[in-house]
């Protein structure tokens, strides 16, 4: 497994070939919105979409910033996190 940190996106690789991305786009200077999180069918239940999350709140806390999470999954992903809901703007 491979994952990629691209401009407003992250994705995930196996076998060199994306099966799961998440999305966000900058709103203010320092307020993103995670947008959405998709990941292949094959690959669900197997953590992958809280992977995206995770590295996510990386780049979020690298960069002094917050989000707002208006993707269902990244809002449910929060509500299971309390440790990052200082994120959240």
């Amino acid at each position: 497994m491979e994952i990629k940190k691209g401009r407003n996106r992250v994705e995930i690789l196996i076998d060199n070939k994306v099966v799961a991305f998440a999305t966000y786009s900058l709103i203010k200077d320092d307020v993103v919105n995670i947008n959405h999180t998709m990941v292949q069918t094959t690959f669900r239940g197997q953590k992958i979409a809280s992977k995206l999350m995770e590295t996510i709140v990386e780049i979020l806390i690298e960069s002094n910033m917050k989000c707002i999470p208006s993707c269902s999954y990244a809002a449910s992903w929060f509500e299971k996190h309390e440790e990052y809901k200082y994120l959240i703007y």
